[in-house]
């Protein structure tokens, strides 16, 4: 799972008990993150990660 926040960061984290994986930091605060081959960050600027 992906969540982007406030702190200018996206997280992946555990579907099986919400622990951190990884976490990106963007230029701003994320304002929305879509997942598909990369994961997408919107905030200052759109950012792709790997996944």
């Amino acid at each position: 799972m992906y969540v982007g926040v406030s702190d200018r960061r996206v997280y992946a984290l555990s579907t099986d008990d919400g622990t951190e994986l990884r976490r990106f930091e963007t230029g701003g605060e994320v304002e929305s993150v879509a997942v598909g081959q990369r994961v997408y960050a919107s905030s200052d600027a759109v950012y792709a990660f790997r996944r």
